[in-house]
Formats: structure tokens, sequence, C-alpha cells
């Protein structure tokens, strides 16, 4: 006697053992396993009935529980990356509307982190988010004030556990592609697009800042040192830098996953780093 599981998609008959239509690739986790119609004991003379008993469901095999477990990680990483989201998004728009008190620049970056949230359904997404909080925790800290320090701490012990999530469900995801060969296209788009973002926010980032920087000299140098520098400029800078962060945390999350077209990644890392560092230096200037 064999044990089958139906497809609800196409009727073909498959292994109870399987979780996906050797056919159509259709899920089959949920489908009752039933007893195949063609199995030789059908044509058996009949026996003397036992009592009717409950149907017990046939014990899972350690594939079955695997693959189960490999489903149920996945889905909890796309409730992650989609938490993720909704606070990117809802802290980037405080940042816009108090930019008088927080940062507009950073909540254009969050805002972006965000969206990129609903398209890159992917473990590297974990990366992004590491290295911009890393950033943000790194800005507190520099700013020398006891309680801004204190959340940077926090703020860093965060950056570790993120680090530990993209660990653990990077394999998780690998081993997803490996028994979903038809995944949707939102968890393949990270290899594809990662490295050719990385390169234009890196090298559109020390771009600007150059030219940002660039125009202030001249402004001050034009005017004899007494030029008021407009206050856009500020943004402008705190824009670039931003783009330099995003430039670094893709450059990271395109070489930690071992995606194609590591020049650019390393291209895109490089140039949004040298912008980090430029700024660093600049503001610590007497």
């Amino acid at each position: 006697m064999s044990i089958v599981a139906i497809c609800p998609a196409c009727q073909t008959e498959n292994p109870g053992s399987l979780l996906l239509c050797q056919k159509c690739q259709a899920s089959l986790i949920g489908v009752p396993r039933q007893e195949s119609a063609s199995s030789p004991e059908a044509d058996a003379p009949s026996l003397p009935q036992q009592p009717p008993v409950s149907e017990v469901p046939p014990i899972p095999t350690a594939d079955e529980i695997s693959a189960a477990q490999v489903f149920h990680t996945h889905d909890a990483m796309l409730k992650q990356i989609r938490s993720w989201a909704m606070w990117s998004l809802g802290l980037g728009a405080v940042h816009l509307f108090t930019s008088g008190f927080l940062s507009a620049p950073w909540g254009i970056l969050l805002i972006l982190v965000g969206l990129a949230s609903f398209f890159f359904q992917s473990s590297s997404m974990f990366v992004i988010y590491a290295a911009t909080l890393s950033w943000a925790a790194l800005s507190n800290l520099t700013s020398f004030q006891i309680g801004w320090a204190a959340f940077a701490l926090y703020q860093f012990y965060l950056v570790y556990q993120i680090i530990k999530q993209y660990r653990f469900f990077s394999v998780t995801e690998q081993e997803y592609h490996r028994i979903v060969t038809s995944a949707p296209s939102k968890t393949k788009h990270a290899p594809r697009f990662f490295p050719w973002f990385a390169s234009l926010f890196g090298c559109s980032s020390i771009l600007g800042f150059a030219l940002v920087i660039g125009a202030v000299i001249v402004m001050v140098i034009g005017s004899g040192n007494s030029a008021e520098i407009p206050d856009y400029f500020g943004f402008l800078e705190g824009l670039t830098v931003n783009f330099g962060i995003l430039g670094v945390a893709l450059g990271l999350a395109s070489l930690l996953s071992k995606y194609n077209r590591k020049a650019l990644a390393i291209l895109g890392l490089a140039g949004g780093a040298l912008t980090v560092v430029l700024e660093l230096v600049l503001s610590n200037l007497p």
C-alpha cells in the first residue's frame, strides 16, 4: 500500500513524502495524504473489516520535517523584512516632518530602505539594516552627549543581533531556493540589482560630496571669507553622505552574499566609504 498526495492544481498523483508537485511544482503542504487507488491491494479479496477508527495522518519523514522548518523560517524572515519596511517608512516620515529637529537626509535614507524592503525580499536586506543602523550609532556616539552615547551602545547591540539574523536567514534562504525552484521573483531581485545600485550610490556620493564642498570653498574664497553658506548646502552634504552609506551597505551585502559583479560591489563600497571618511574628517576639523 502506498501513500500519495493529489496535486490540487494539476491532479497529478505524487508520493506522499513530497512537499512540491513533481509535475507543476505546486505546494503539497496541507494536502491530505491518501492510499493510492492503483495499489495492488485494491484488487485483493476483501478481508473482515476492523472496527472503524479515526484516520491517523502519516508520520512525516525527515526530509518533510526539514523542508517544513525551512518554509517556516523563510516565512519568519519575510515577516521581519516587512516589519523593517514599515518601521523605516514611519521613522523616515517623522524625520522629514520634523526636519528642524531631526535630520531630513536621514529620513530620505530610511524611506529608501523601507521601499527597498518591499522589492528585495532577501536575507541580504539584513546587511542593509545593520550598515545603516551602524552609521546612526556612530553618529550618536560621536555627538559626545551622554544620553545619545548610551543610545548608541544599544544600537550597536541591535546591529550585532541583526548580523546574527543575517547569517541564520542566509542559510535558510539557500535551502529554500534549493527546494523551491520556482520561487517568487521578489526573492531573486537582490543578486541582480544590488551590485549595480552599490556602484551607483557609492560613486554618486563621492562625486556629489566633492561638488558640494568645492562649491562651498569657491563661495568662501570669492567673498573673502565673509560668505554666509545657505542652509540647503548642509542638506545636500547630508544627502551625499547618506548615499555613501547606501553604497557601503549595498556593496557589503553583495560581497557577503557572494553575488556576481564583485567589481561593481567593491567600487560602490570604496566610493561610499571614502565619502563617509571625508565627512568624519571635515566634521572634526577645528
